[in-house]
């Protein structure tokens, strides 16, 4: 009887591209034929620290194979290309190639040696990108959701204020990385400069964090008392390069839409250039309005 299963790939060791490839090609001769592969994402490293980025991809595998003799090839090609062991009690390290069976139709398998659907698949986004490019509206057993379901939630991020004074050296790292994506006159920002900022009665800056805790988008809201009533500015609204996709910069100008609220504007503000083409469709899909200059407003009820 023939089975379509999922296979995760990774490699952040040694020439990481072919590493993927040799591995699909021994999974080919030992498992069941490669019936289609995803694109290759660039990651960061989950659960360790290292400087080496992983090469992550999903396999759609036909194999007649049970799946815990797809166990044992697997970890046999592991052993080949030069893997010694697999990553144990959740202490993981740098390695030259893993393989991880995902999902085998709809069987649920739970034994010291192997548990189907993977039980960390749901929080992985190295394994849920490639595996939706792949099957978005696969439905996941024990789960009741499809693949992309699991991705849009893993993509909805956390927002907070952040109002500490003496920032850590992990903050205003992350936040120099983020400022320097939208100023190419500001390559670092001091703590001294930071806490200044945050100390600021009308200043209120926002740390938007992914599932894993990592910092990946800011942005900044002034708030001003005029004999005009009270306006709210937004500025830096920024995630980082490589998570743009996930609607990071919509979360955060509908939380400054709430922080307007709560803190009694009458209006956001906000002003871009028209060469910001992609920007400027965010900002009218968001609900501003772009007036006669390169400002952009959107009203906010009254209580």
């Amino acid at each position: 009887m023939k089975n379509n299963l999922y296979l995760a790939l990774g490699s952040n060791l040694g020439e990481r591209q072919e590493n993927l490839d040799r591995a699909l090609q021994r999974i080919g001769e030992e498992v069941g034929r490669v019936v289609r592969t995803s694109a290759y994402y660039e990651t960061q490293p989950v659960g360790f620290d290292s400087p080496h980025l992983f090469l992550n991809a999903v396999a759609e595998v036909e194999t007649e194979r049970p799946v815990e003799e797809v166990l044992a090839a697997t970890a046999a090609i592991e052993r080949e290309l030069g893997r010694a062991e697999k990553s144990d009690c959740g202490c993981y390290t740098d390695r030259t190639i893993d393989i991880d069976l995902l999902l085998c139709g709809d069987l649920e398998v739970k034994s010291d040696a192997l548990t189907l659907p993977h039980p960390e698949m749901a929080r992985r986004r190295f394994v849920l990108q490639p595996l939706c490019e792949l099957a978005p509206e696969l439905t996941v057993p024990g789960l009741g959701r499809t693949v992309k379901e699991l991705l849009d939630e893993l993509n909805v991020a956390r927002i907070e204020e952040y109002t500490e004074a003496e920032p850590s050296e992990e903050v205003v790292a992350a936040v120099s990385r983020l400022v320097a994506q939208v100023s190419s006159k500001t390559k670092s920002v001091s703590a001294e400069k930071l806490a200044s900022l945050v100390a600021a009665p009308n200043i209120h800056l926002y740390l938007l964090y992914d599932e894993n805790g990592t910092i990946q988008g800011m942005t900044t809201l002034a708030v001003d008392t005029l004999l005009t009533g009270t306006k709210a500015w937004v500025e830096d609204v920024v995630t980082d390069s490589h998570c743009r996709c996930r609607g990071y910069a919509r979360q955060l100008l509908s939380f400054c839409e709430q922080e307007g609220l709560r803190l009694g504007a009458a209006s956001l503000n906000l002003t871009s250039r028209p060469a910001r083409e992609a920007a400027n469709r965010l900002y009218r899909n968001a609900g501003f309005v772009q007036r006669e200059t390169n400002v952009y407003k959107m009203a906010l009820p009254r209580n």
